[in-house]
């Protein structure tokens, strides 16, 4: 049974179609870490709040975040698989 994931933005039900993340690495593993869900209306204040809250993350030695980034949300599939969305992103770049 598929799990429903709505919109991150306060007070918004609709269905996420992006997911804002980073891509996280240390020396044996690669994934994305998750910074917010958001549906097309939302997603440049979800996009805007994760890049507040990664600026602002403690780094730890012997870890990588890169930039946060804006990706198409596909239920089911790994992060690896998933669609960075560039251009959207440099709409909302600050």
């Amino acid at each position: 049974m598929a799990m429903h994931v709505t919109c991150d933005h306060p007070g918004c039900n609709e269905s996420v179609v992006y997911k804002v993340a980073a891509v996280w690495r240390d020396t044996r593993f690669r994934e994305l870490k998750n910074y917010g869900f958001s549906c097309r209306d939302h997603v440049g204040e979800v996009f805007r709040n994760a890049e507040r809250r990664w600026q602002s993350w403690p780094r730890v030695e012997g870890e990588v975040v890169e930039e946060v980034g804006i990706y198409d949300y596909a239920p089911g599939h790994r992060d690896s698989q998933l669609e960075r969305l560039w251009k959207l992103e440099e709409s909302y770049r600050n």
